[in-house]
Formats: structure tokens, sequence, C-alpha cells
């Protein structure tokens, strides 16, 4: 009775050892295929924050494509003007002095200067900030739809000639106004626009880059 009761003892100790094992077998088998799992989840994490953080190291690019693509910064800004102004009778011999009212519309051109050295691409920790010249007038203004308005009336046989002089002088006005105009703020937010457009676009264009970064732009 009692070799029987050693030998059920045995062999029970021996079962639990074998059920042990094969229990540690299988905790050991799913920590293994959860280890897997999470170093599989690590590495495509490292490729996701790569294709996070990818745009941050291509600032090369972004400045090629600002210098390139410099003539998409230049913008036309009409103005339409009502212009008076007394003509004495004695300067185009007149026969009374009159009053011009004269409509016209001044063209400016305006926009951010790119050329290589003139565009610095900066690389901060969490967005790409672009510095530039602060849009200015790149042309001489152009005068048009000049139309003019003489009171009293049938004062001036040929306008012509009052014109051309008062056109003298509005293109000298215009000319003064041009930098007014290129300081507005609704041209600086177009030319800002257009900058932060030609940056991430470029950026979307660049190989692993998976997140396009905040570009801001600092007008210098």
């Amino acid at each position: 009775m009692t070799l029987l009761a050693i030998s059920m003892a045995v062999l029970a100790a021996v079962a639990v050892f074998l059920f042990m094992q094969f229990r540690r077998a299988d905790e050991q088998l799913a920590a293994s295929q959860k280890i897997a799992t999470l170093a599989g989840d690590l590495d495509s994490t490292k490729k996701k924050l790569a294709g996070f953080t990818k745009a941050l190291d291509q600032t090369a690019p972004v400045k090629k494509a600002l210098v390139e693509q410099a003539p998409s910064l230049v913008f036309k800004i009409s103005r339409d003007y009502l212009h008076t102004e007394n003509v004495a009778k004695e300067r185009f011999k007149l026969k009374a002095d009159v009053k011009a009212y004269v409509q016209y519309t001044a063209e400016y051109t305006v926009g951010v200067d790119t050329k290589a050295g003139r565009v610095e691409v900066v690389s901060e920790p969490m967005d790409i900030h672009l510095k530039v010249n602060t849009p200015a007038q790149l042309s001489n203004p152009v005068v048009r739809n000049v139309v003019a308005h003489f009171c009293p009336l049938d004062v001036v046989a040929d306008e012509r000639p009052i014109l051309q002089d008062i056109t003298q002088k509005l293109n000298t006005q215009a000319q003064r106004l041009g930098p007014n105009i290129a300081r507005e703020d609704a041209v600086r937010a177009l030319c800002r626009s257009r900058l932060v457009e030609i940056a991430r676009e470029t950026l979307a264009h660049q190989s692993g880059v998976q997140h396009l970064p905040f570009v801001s732009v600092d007008f210098t």
C-alpha cells in the first residue's frame, strides 16, 4: 500500500512537471510571438517617424524650387484712380480755364525676389522656415485706360497735348505709390501664400516624405 502511494505520488509529480513544461513552452511561444509583433510594430513606427521627419531634411530642394519658380512670385496689381486738375488756358491756348477729371488704371508689378542668395530655407524642430526679401515693386508701373472729361464743355478742341501732360504726372504719381502697394497686407499675404504653396508642393514630391510640415515665412 505504501509502495503504491509512493508510486502514485511520483507519477503525479511527473505529470505536474510535464504539464508545467508544456505550459512554459506555450508561454514561451506566446511570448516569442508577442516580441516578434512588438518588433514589427517598432520597425513600422520607426518608418512612420522617418516619413514624418523626412521633409525637415529637404531644405535644398525647396530652395532650388523657390529660385527656379521665381516668375510665379511676380504679381500684377491694378488700381483704378480718379485724378482732377485745373488746366490754365494760357498753357494750352484755350478760350477759358477748364477742370480735367481723369479716370485711369495703374498696373504695378510686385513680388518677392528669390534669386540665389536672396532666400534661406531653415529646418526647425517641427517646421520649415522660409526667410526671403520683403515684397517690393519689381518694375515701373504702367498707366493705361486714361479717359478725361473737361468742364466746361466745348473749350478743349484737341485734348491730346493736355492728356500727354497729365499722363506724365500720372506716371510719376504711380511710381511714387508703387512701394506702398508692395507693402500692402493683401500683397504680402498673396506672396506668402505662393511661397508656402511652392515649398509644400516640392516637399510632397520628395521620396520618403509622408507628412508635410508647417511652413512659415519671414520677410526680411
